[in-house]
């Protein structure tokens, strides 16, 4: 595991793979390249471009909310802030900033805008909304995010095509191969269980 998290990666939300192991090894005690663990801190910060939004080399989609602003919060609140306290002020402050404007991404019904790469992961864009609970802000109208979290997860757990012999599709309702990304597999469906993550 120390191999993988000392390892190369790619200049995207990736870089978090590494952040984890390391900060995970780090904290059992374990010797760790600390060097790299803050230079992949400071690139996945390099990627934030304001009101919620990171950019994950080249593209703005779902992936800012799936990947940046699920694995910054839970690494800030995990380790960050009692090993780098100024690396996850940074990281909470980011997600703090799409509160304002993420919630207005979906409809009145709840329903998510279908656009973006990796629609494979559907319910995966709502797990911010179970994250602010984390920082038990009063000023978050939580009964407004509850309810486009069930509505993203009814606009799709209800469609008729969702499953096939039991699994989910590799698609968007149903079957879609233009949703489906090179890397994809038959298990990458389940990235959209990060919606229940907290």
């Amino acid at each position: 595991m120390l191999s993988y998290g000392d390892g190369k990666t790619v200049p995207s939300n990736w870089k978090f793979f590494n952040i984890f192991v390391l900060s995970f090894f780090k904290d059992k005690g374990y010797q760790v390249n600390e060097k790299l663990l803050v230079e992949y801190l400071n690139k996945s910060l390099e990627h934030y471009r304001g009101t919620g939004w990171y950019n994950d080399n080249p593209a703005y989609d779902y992936y800012s909310m799936w990947a940046f602003q699920m694995y910054g919060p839970l690494w800030a609140e995990y380790f960050g802030k009692k090993y780098y306290p100024e690396y996850a002020q940074k990281f909470l402050k980011n997600f703090d900033d799409l509160k304002q404007e993420y919630p207005y991404m979906f409809g009145r019904d709840g329903k998510m805008i279908v656009w973006g790469r990796s629609m494979t992961y559907r319910i995966g864009a709502i797990v911010p909304f179970a994250l602010m609970g984390l920082q038990n802000d009063p000023a978050v109208n939580y009964g407004w995010m509850r309810r486009i979290a069930s509505g993203v997860m009814k606009q799709f757990i209800t469609h008729p095509d969702f499953m096939k012999d039991n699994v989910p599709t590799l698609g968007v309702y149903g079957s879609f191969e233009p949703a489906v990304q090179p890397y994809s597999c038959r298990g990458s469906v389940y990235w959209m269980g990060k919606a229940f993550l907290h």
